[in-house]
C-alpha cells in the first residue's frame, strides 16, 4: 500500500511541474496542486488510517501541515488556490475532500458537513470559472474540462450503471424492474446501491438526470440528453422494438444523445471510443 501510494505522490508532483511548463488555466492548475495534496493524504491515511485532522469540519490545508509526517509537509505548498485563496480540507475519519471556491472565491452551495460531495453535480465546471473545485479522496469529483472530457465522462457514467444491471441480472436472472417510460436513475438507486455499484451516477455533466428505461425480461436503455439537454427521440412512448432497432454510431452533431441499450452503446458522438 505504502509503495502504491508513494508512486501516486510522486506521479501527480510529476503532472504538475508539466502543467507549470505549459502553464495552465488557473482551475487546471488548481486541481493539479489539490492531486498533489491529495495523493499526500493519501499516503498518510495508507500509515495512520484515518485521514489526519479534525472531523467532520472544513478547515485550511495548512492546518494539517504538522499532523503529516515531515518528509510530505512541503507536498501542502502555500495551500492555496491559483487565485491565491486558502484551499480547504474536510475529513470524515475514512473520507476525504479538497475544496476551491474558484475563481469568484464564493461557494457555490452550503456544503453538507456529514458528507459533503452530496447534491454535488459530477462532472466537468468548463465553462464556468466560478465553478467550485471539488476532489473527494483522490478523485475529481469536480473540476474543469473540455467537451469531449464531458462526453467521455458521461460514457463512463452510462457505462457503469449498465454494469451494475448487467451484474443484478446475473444474481436474479432478470433485468430491473419495469420502468414507466424513462425515468431518472435515481428511480432505481435502491436496487443496485451500494451491491452493484457505490454510488448510481444521478446527473450528466451538463446538469441532467440520466434516465433509464428497462423491462425485466427484455433489457435496458440509459440516455443522456447530450450538451443541449433535448431528446432527439420521444423515449417516454418507446418500448422494445425502438430501443432495439436504433443504431446511430459516432454522430457528428453536437448535442446529439448518448444512448446504451442492454450491454453497449447504441448512439455516441464522433471521435469518442464507444468502448473503454
Amino acid at each position: 500500500m505504502r509503495k502504491v501510494l508513494g508512486i501516486a505522490l510522486v506521479a501527480a508532483v510529476a503532472v504538475v511541474g508539466r502543467a507549470d511548463r505549459a502553464a495552465p488555466d488557473p482551475a487546471v492548475d488548481t486541481v493539479l496542486r489539490m492531486k498533489v495534496i491529495a495523493a499526500a493524504m493519501e499516503a498518510e491515511a495508507g500509515e495512520t488510517d484515518p485521514y489526519p485532522g479534525s472531523p467532520g469540519v472544513f478547515q485550511a490545508v495548512t492546518a494539517l501541515r504538522a499532523a503529516l509526517a515531515p518528509e510530505r509537509r512541503s507536498y501542502l505548498a502555500d495551500g492555496k488556490d491559483a487565485w491565491g485563496r486558502p484551499l480547504l480540507y474536510w475529513t470524515g475519519g475514512r473520507r476525504m475532500v479538497l475544496l476551491s471556491y474558484g475563481a469568484d472565491g464564493q461557494p457555490d452551495r452550503t456544503y453538507d458537513l456529514f458528507a459533503p460531495w452530496v447534491g454535488v453535480p459530477e462532472g466537468p465546471t468548463a465553462p464556468d470559472p466560478n465553478a467550485d473545485l471539488l476532489i473527494v479522496d483522490h478523485e475529481v469529483w469536480r473540476g474543469p474540462g473540455s467537451s469531449k472530457d464531458r462526453l467521455r465522462w458521461a460514457m463512463a457514467d452510462l457505462r457503469s450503471v449498465g454494469t451494475a444491471i448487467e451484474s443484478y441480472s446475473v444474481d436474479f436472472s432478470h433485468y430491473l424492474a419495469a420502468t414507466d417510460g424513462v425515468q431518472p436513475t435515481d428511480t432505481v438507486a435502491s436496487e443496485l446501491e451500494p451491491v452493484y455499484i457505490k454510488r448510481l451516477p444521478r446527473t450528466d455533466p451538463w446538469g441532467n438526470p440520466y434516465l433509464i428505461w428497462s423491462s425485466p425480461a427484455e433489457g435496458y436503455a440509459l440516455v443522456s440528453y447530450g450538451s443541449d439537454g433535448q431528446p432527439e427521440y420521444p423515449y417516454s412512448t418507446w418500448t422494445l422494438p425502438q430501443w432495439s432497432t436504433l443504431y446511430a454510431p459516432e454522430t457528428g452533431q453536437t448535442g446529439r444523445d448518448l444512448v446504451f441499450f442492454t450491454g453497449g452503446f447504441v448512439q455516441w458522438p464522433a471521435g469518442v471510443e464507444a468502448r473503454p
